[in-house]
């Protein structure tokens, strides 16, 4: 299903068929913001759906790389076969005051704004391999687009633009905390039956 055709489809439901009330960029953009709310979802429950990985490059004489492009949240850090340990920002600087490294490999990691920092200042190149979650690049959506991870969320997709269409005129500011609660809803009953196969225990007796 493309994105056009959900939207469309969404159009009965706010009885905007003609497209009268709605214009099409209008309702794209409700789409974006119901698909950004989705992934956060994805990622709160550490779904597959969003997980993703990439080999950066920590160079000679630097302590930090950048994080890959639509990082939602930095999962897993690894040097070669080595995995580096997560460091909270806090417990970071106290590191840095207790503990002074020279040039050498990585050991800790931090993820901090837009970078990944590190323990040490390398002492040389390090290909550094990053698991991540991953949001969909927004920028090269359009309407003629296959909706991501379709058809498993379609229909939650669609009934978050109709309630953010429905809430256009509205100047509550609970909308946002409703659509998070929706699709956290619906994800963990996805996630659910996936991750969860029931054992009854039964003796089989043939």
């Amino acid at each position: 299903m493309t994105i056009l055709q959900l939207l469309e489809s969404a159009r009965y439901d706010i009885r905007d068929t003609v497209k009268s009330d709605y214009t099409d960029p209008e309702i794209f953009e409700y789409f974006k913001r119901a698909l950004s709310h989705l992934e956060e979802s994805l990622s709160a429950i550490s779904s597959d759906l969003v997980s993703s990985s990439d080999t950066l490059t920590l160079s000679s004489g630097s302590n930090y790389i950048s994080t890959p492009d639509n990082c939602i949240v930095v999962t897993e850090v690894w040097q070669g076969q080595n995995k580096l340990v997560p460091l909270t920002p806090m417990r970071k600087i106290y590191y840095e005051r207790k503990v002074k490294s020279s040039e050498q490999s990585p050991k800790y990691w931090c993820e901090q704004g837009d970078t990944i920092q590190f323990d040490a200042t390398a002492d040389q190149d390090y290909d550094i391999d990053v698991y991540f979650d991953k949001a969909t690049d927004l920028s090269n959506l359009s309407m003629v687009s296959s909706v991501p991870y379709s058809p498993r969320f379609d229909n939650a997709l669609r009934q978050a633009v109709i309630l953010q269409c429905k809430h256009r005129n509205e100047f509550g500011v609970g909308e946002d905390g409703a659509l998070l609660t929706f699709f956290k809803q619906v994800v963990l009953g996805k996630e659910f039956f996936k991750r969860n196969v029931p054992y009854h225990g039964r003796r089989l007796d043939f």
